[in-house]
């Protein structure tokens, strides 16, 4: 899992917590059988990124993301790198 806050809204030690917990809740309501161990194990990256000035660029820093992404990512994609997916 990536965070990437343009607004440091939060503290960020204390988002790992949080958002574990919010994934554990997806998966109950869903139904899933997937135990909260499995997803305390899945990597949750935080990296540094740029920092919008305001409250309503946040438009244009999710897309941004989302296009430097796109162009980062490898050109093939095999599940077997990724035993988390």
């Amino acid at each position: 899992m990536v965070l990437l806050d343009s607004l440091l809204s939060t503290n960020p030690t204390e988002l790992p917590i949080k958002i574990r917990k919010f994934v554990v809740d997806i998966y109950v309501a869903e139904g899933r059988g997937e135990k909260e161990e499995g997803i305390s194990s899945i990597p949750l990256l935080i990296p540094q990124v740029p920092q919008q000035g305001n409250g309503s660029e946040c438009g244009f820093f999710v897309l941004y993301y989302i296009y430097f992404f796109i162009q980062t990512a490898p050109h093939s994609f095999c599940l077997d790198g990724y035993p988390y997916f």
